[in-house]
């Protein structure tokens, strides 16, 4: 899989099986989308094992906030992620539910977008 980050939070990479390792997918990332004009940007390619399922997420999910005004963050979706085996459906519904309640009913400042895709 080729990818590139415009702005965007770093890509997660999860591993089959409950608990199994998130990681972040850190080597390339730029500016925004129209914020320079005429800039390249940056590509890594990873492979993906069978089962392996990649995170996109918009930034309304590490910043959704609690009462006290605390972040979901990144650290959130990674403990999120440990309670299902990583295929696509679980891996949004709990990261889902896990931001819903770290919210407690506080609604979102920003749109709250996931995307998971699994190697087969």
């Amino acid at each position: 899989m080729t990818y590139a980050r415009a702005g965007h939070p770093p890509l997660l990479l999860k591993n089959p099986g409950l608990g199994g390792a998130v990681q972040r997918l850190e080597e390339v990332g730029e500016f925004p989308l129209g914020i320079v004009g005429n800039v390249s940007f940056s590509e890594a390619t990873i492979t993906l094992a069978e089962n392996q399922t990649v995170l996109f997420y918009t930034d309304g999910i590490t910043e959704a906030k609690d009462e006290n005004e605390k972040m979901f963050d990144i650290e959130g979706i990674e403990r999120a992620l440990d309670h299902c085996m990583g295929d696509p459906d679980c891996t949004v519904h709990s990261i889902h539910q896990s931001v819903r309640i770290h919210e407690g009913g506080i609604r979102p400042m920003d749109d709250q977008t996931l995307l998971a895709i699994q190697a087969v």
